[in-house]
């Protein structure tokens, strides 16, 4: 299981959201923010993690798909 970064960013920009702002209510430095995306949340303290949810109000579908993300294997190999 990894993050689904792609689909996070789209949750926070139909939020209205950004980096900078996320990063501001979760009372840490932008660039710690950038870094967590960067590395696929590997890092990220779990208390931050449903501070985020909070911040975004994630559903539980939102939270499956951007946290419990599964990434399919023949997607990466398949020529299109």
């Amino acid at each position: 299981m990894k993050t689904d970064i792609h689909r996070l960013k789209v949750v926070m920009y139909d939020r209205g959201e950004t980096v900078i702002s996320v990063s501001e209510k979760l009372n840490i430095n932008r660039s710690t923010f950038s870094r967590w995306i960067k590395s696929g949340f590997e890092s990220i303290p779990l208390g931050k993690v449903y501070e985020l949810i909070e911040i975004l109000n994630l559903n539980d579908d939102d939270i499956n798909s951007i946290f419990l993300f599964k990434e399919d294997e023949n997607v990466n190999n398949q020529i299109i």
